[in-house]
């Protein structure tokens, strides 16, 4: 997973000059993405300190005012802690600008107990920080929000500070993509992973062009839940075809709360560990990890119809866009609101589907600004709004 490397001063005065050539990259992170204004101050990044200039080898979240909730492949190889964990600091953005006080060294390094390397199964661990982050922290969402984001098929948004290209260094800034959630059971049933399915798993599919991957791992994804940002998984792996092919695959964090309340949320119940003792050779160097994927059997695909995707949508056109929805039949003659973005109030159009649950309209916005926002569709009966899916 890392390497560390013991150079002799010959040869670190042989290669100094070299050390800014850029290297070719394991994988892409945060592609797509772009600066995240909104959590900010409670997303970190994870380096080792002795490391200069500061890269970020993973991601973490806040989930106390001393804790940072993050993967535990990030944290744990081969059966035991890192040993290099002593030189662990973790940074929000503004520690990443040089602000002392957002950045802090690691105390202690928990891994939950029943984690599987082999099977990514438990991928959580927490990292005990000193208390200089403001005393902001996540909240973290109830099963019950994320199966409610789940059943959708709406958005989540994740956010980490690895690799910002295929080529590219990792970030300095906490950036941020929207990716689209799965339910459990469509999941389960696409499933085609060399690993087995489980329910402490949260599904979620970018694209190759807006995704999350190598750097972003144990970087946390969150759900809307009446206007706020709620912790819902942290990134644990991928599809060893590339990242945003086939399910990003998140822990759900909900699954392990007793572990997180022994910790981290109120008074420890349990002494808190020291770290482990580091190795006497220095540390000059360490490589990404790479995220830990599996080989994928078959590819998957929307479904057309479901209780959870009603609606799917064709935009077409440039300057005034053409919108298809295509719905069920047993939909036909149902009045319907559209609207674009959705937090919206005011419906561009009310239609009522015809024979083939089916309407076709033109509106004077760009389809460009329409993918940006999003379409959202309501029954004039229901307040329930629900995406159509391009």
């Amino acid at each position: 997973m890392r390497k560390f490397k013991l150079w002799s001063i010959v040869l670190l005065l042989l290669v100094a000059a070299s050390i800014t050539t850029p290297q070719a990259p394991k994988a892409s992170a945060i592609i797509g993405g772009k600066s995240d204004q909104t959590t900010r101050s409670i997303v970190v990044g994870i380096y080792y300190e002795p490391i200069k200039p500061v890269k970020t080898w993973c991601s973490g979240v806040l989930i106390a005012p001393t804790w940072v909730l993050t993967a535990a492949h990030c944290v744990f190889d081969n059966g035991k802690i890192d040993p290099y964990s002593q030189f662990i600091s973790v940074a929000t953005t503004d520690g990443f600008s040089g602000i002392t006080s957002t950045k802090s060294p690691a105390l202690s390094v928990i891994v939950y107990p029943g984690y599987d390397e082999n099977t990514s199964k438990g991928d959580i661990a927490l990292i005990k920080v000193n208390d200089v982050f403001g005393g902001n922290f996540a909240s973290i969402a109830t099963d019950t929000e994320v199966a409610n984001s789940e059943t959708t098929f709406s958005q989540a948004m994740a956010v980490g500070f690895g690799r910002i290209s295929q080529s590219g260094p990792t970030s300095t800034t906490g950036l941020e993509v929207p990716l689209t959630l799965w339910s459990q059971s469509e999941c389960q049933r696409q499933w085609s992973y060399g690993t087995s399915f489980f329910s402490g798993f949260i599904c979620s599919q970018g694209r190759p062009s807006a995704t999350v991957c190598n750097g972003d791992s144990g970087g946390p994804l969150f759900v809307t839940v009446s206007g706020q940002r709620k912790l819902a998984g942290v990134l644990s792996f991928g599809s060893a075809a590339g990242c945003g092919i086939n399910f990003s695959v998140h822990t759900r964090v909900n699954t392990y709360i007793d572990f997180l309340r022994q910790y981290a949320l109120g008074a420890p119940s349990v002494i808190i560990p020291a770290l482990p003792t580091p190795p006497t050779q220095a540390i000059t160097d360490v490589e990404l990890p790479t995220l830990p994927s599996f080989v994928a059997s078959k590819p998957i695909f929307l479904p057309k119809f479901s209780i959870s995707r009603t609606f799917q949508l064709v935009l077409s056109g440039s300057t005034r866009c053409s919108i298809y929805i295509d719905s069920a039949t047993s939909l036909k003659g149902v009045s319907v609101r559209v609207f674009i973005g959705r937090a919206t109030s005011k419906a561009v159009k009310t239609v009522i589907l015809d024979e083939f649950g089916d309407s076709e309209f033109r509106v004077s916005n760009s389809c460009a600004n329409i993918r940006k926002n999003g379409v959202y569709v309501s029954r004039t009966d229901s307040s329930v709004k629900t995406q159509a899916i391009e």
